[in-house]
């Protein structure tokens, strides 16, 4: 189980300047709602203050390629989904591209970072009686004849 933080870390002002900065961005940008917005504020807060317990005490402006895997690491090893890491991945990537984008940095961290790897799902199961419907007439009645069609 994922642990959640017990108490909100007071961010360095570059770092909350920064975030605010990219979220007033992508909303002016793309329109993103309220919700979207608050989830990439608070994966970025959440990295800020991650950092500011590390050695060096990085801003997020300084961020390395090693910091972001060892961050992501940590929330692997604490009990978070692999498609939650997934998601923080994107949302780093949209940021550091626009820190890119307005001359802040010189290099993109995540540039060679790989996703990591989601679980394949296995295909819902089909009812006894669909798939003697999809026997009898496998084009007309069957769910799966359109997916399957070419």
């Amino acid at each position: 189980m994922p642990r959640k933080p017990t108490s909100r870390v007071e961010l360095r002002s570059q770092d909350e300047a920064v975030i605010v900065r990219f979220t007033d961005a992508i909303w002016l940008e793309d329109g993103l709602g309220e919700k979207t917005r608050q989830a990439y504020r608070s994966d970025l807060e959440r990295l800020a203050a991650w950092l500011q317990e590390q050695p060096g005490t990085p801003l997020l402006t300084e961020v390395r390629r090693t910091d972001l895997l060892g961050w992501i690491s940590r929330g692997l090893s604490d009990g978070f989904k692999t498609s939650t890491a997934a998601r923080r991945l994107s949302g780093l990537r949209r940021f550091f591209r626009y820190l890119l984008r307005e001359g802040v940095i010189a290099e993109d961290p995540t540039l060679r970072i790989d996703s990591p790897r989601l679980p394949r799902r296995l295909p819902d199961s089909l009812s006894e009686e669909t798939w003697k419907t999809c026997c009898r007439n496998p084009i007309l009645k069957c769910p799966l004849s359109f997916a399957t069609r070419r």
